[in-house]
Formats: structure tokens, sequence, C-alpha cells
């Protein structure tokens, strides 16, 4: 018996649907883009009654943190949302019964090669971080990201990047992350653009594998500073996740430490011109200070975990500063 948690479109668009020959199975879809604590309670209390072998997630990020966390949390029987969190806070160690299978639809998330699960709760981003989340199987097949339209294409395969980048710079980096950074780079770096314009089954393979790559590098790191300021763009902007970071990264690509085997892949001196090429190349550069206009709330709903991993230190101000006395150089450039 296997239960399938999945985004609706994901299971249907390739024909996943349509592979599975038993009919000892069941497709739960019931979730948000960003999943909640509330819909996660809500699926426990629907699939009780079943006793499932196998749990798999099919889809994104959002399908697969989803299916990790009811994983995690289907078997406890937990009967209010406050002991929900107390175990999303305080790292009480649990291990879960049965099996959880991961196969991503995109070329993104790298959530299949991670500890962590992002869940929301009352509009606050919880990252639910426990070694137990880490699935038995993955199964990395680009057939499954063969009909993404191109725009899905573009900010997955930009999450993808930024992970790799901010997992190479990150405090929590390791000799091991790095290489897993630097691998995914390879791959992702010189296919993305090819990927949204002219994909072939070979730029797909590449892409699903510097997305695995790049999801083992944060699973050791962490991300940092261009992460730690993105979720209020998604949740209040409907600024994609992948979008968000790639843009965010931006600003930060010229106030790092020496880069240069990243420089290398880029082909490069000027990272930050090179980067901001592929992001007008792919159709995702938006103008974050024009966007946001000034709102200190921007600033103020920063990811604090998030932002002490950032090789620079930062302050509110000097956030603002970063953004806005470099989009006055900008519009200067442009000028001339």
């Amino acid at each position: 018996k296997v239960l399938f948690i999945t985004n609706q479109n994901s299971f249907t668009r390739n024909g996943f649907n349509k592979l599975l020959g038993s009919d000892k199975h069941q497709v739960y879809n019931d979730f948000s883009l960003n999943p909640k604590l509330t819909e996660v309670q809500h699926a426990i209390e629907k699939l009780r009654e079943y006793c499932f072998d196998f749990i798999v997630g099919v889809g994104g990020g959002s399908a697969m943190d989803f299916a990790k966390t009811f994983y995690y949390f289907h078997k406890l029987n937990l009967t209010n949302t406050d002991q929900y969190l107390d175990h999303i806070l305080n790292k009480k160690f649990t291990i879960p019964s049965g099996k959880l299978t991961l196969i991503p639809t995109t070329s993104g998330s790298g959530s299949e090669a991670t500890h962590f699960s992002v869940i929301y709760n009352n509009d606050i981003k919880y990252s639910f971080a426990r070694d137990e989340l880490i699935p038995e199987y993955v199964i990395i097949d680009p057939i499954f990201t063969k009909d993404l339209p191109p725009k899905v294409t573009a900010y997955t395969g930009l999450d993808a990047i930024a992970h790799c980048i901010e997992s190479f710079w990150a405090k929590g980096a390791t000799k091991e992350s790095k290489e897993y950074a630097l691998q995914g780079l390879k791959l992702l770096v010189p296919n993305i653009v090819k990927a949204c314009k002219s994909p072939t089954p070979e730029i797909r393979t590449k892409m699903a594998r510097g997305a695995h790559f790049a999801g083992k590098a944060i699973n050791i790191s962490k991300t940092t500073a261009p992460h730690a300021l993105s979720y209020r763009l998604t949740s209040h902007h409907n600024i994609p996740h992948g979008q968000a970071v790639g843009n965010l990264l931006y600003y930060f690509l010229d106030n790092t430490n020496e880069l240069a085997e990243i420089k290398n892949i880029f082909k490069t001196d000027n990272l930050r011109n090179a980067f901001n090429k592929i992001l007008i190349e792919i159709e995702m550069k938006i103008d974050i200070p024009i966007l946001v206009n000034n709102d200190l709330s921007f600033f103020n709903c920063v990811n604090i975990e998030r932002l002490s991993n950032h090789p620079f230190s930062f302050d509110k101000k000097s956030l603002k500063n970063l953004f806005y006395e470099k989009s006055k150089k900008i519009e200067h450039l442009n000028q001339i």
C-alpha cells in the first residue's frame, strides 16, 4: 500500500499517474503551494484509518516538504497544534515508522536531499530540521521535468544555483559541501538558459543532477542572506521563491570573499554582471528596490538564523544601503 503525496499538476502533467500499475495506492494533494501545519494536521486526521507501507512525495519542493512533514508526524497521535510546534521547535527525537521515498518533478529545491522541511503556521515560516526527514529512497529522473514550462524551469533553476553559491560561501560550509556546490554549478550554470529556451533530454538530465548536488550542499552548510530575505518577497509580493532568491543573490555577489572557482564556472571576473545576464536571458529579472518601495518590513522580516550564516555581518541599515545605494549606481550607469 502506497500513499502518494503530490501536487495535482505534477502528478498528471508528465503522466506519472499512468505509470501506476497497482490499485493499492492512494493519492493526496489537499495542501497549499506554501504548505501549512494545519494542512498537515488535516491530512493526518483524514488518512488516520489507512496503514501505508510507503509514503511517496512526488512534485516540487512544496510537495516534498509536505510529504516529509506528514511522514514525521503521521504516527505520533498528537492532538493539537501546540504539540506539533513543540516537536518542530524543541527538536524532540522521534523515529517515524514506515518508509519515505521522494521523486522531484522540478530541478530546483533539492528537498529530496535535505533534512529540512519548510512549513508555515499563522504566516510564520518554520524550517523543520530532523535527520529523520532524509528519505530512505530518492528517484531522480529527468523525464518528470520534460514538460516543465520555461518559467518554472527558470525559477527552480535559479533556486538551485543560489543554493550552490550560498552553500559555497556560507559560514557552515565544509570541504564536502563546497565540492557538492561546485559539482552542481558545473551542471547548472552552462545549461539553465538552454533548459528554458531549447531543452533536450541531456540538458534536463544535467539540470536534475545539478539541483540534487545543490540540495546535498545546503543539507550540510544551510543557506545565507539571499534566502534569509526571500520569504517576504514570496509571501507578500507573490514572487516565486526561486525568482526571489535569484534576484536577491545578485545584490550580494560583489559583497563576498574571493570566489575564483565560481568565477571560473561562469567564465568571468565580474560575477554580478554574468549572473545579471542570466536573469535577463531567462526573463526573471525584477527591480527589488522598486518592488518593496522602501518598505522597512522587508528588512525587518529577515530570517535571522539564515542571515547569521552569511560570511559578512549586516544590520538592518547596512542591508537597506546594500539595495538602495547599489540601485542608484545601476540607475546612473543605465543613463550613461
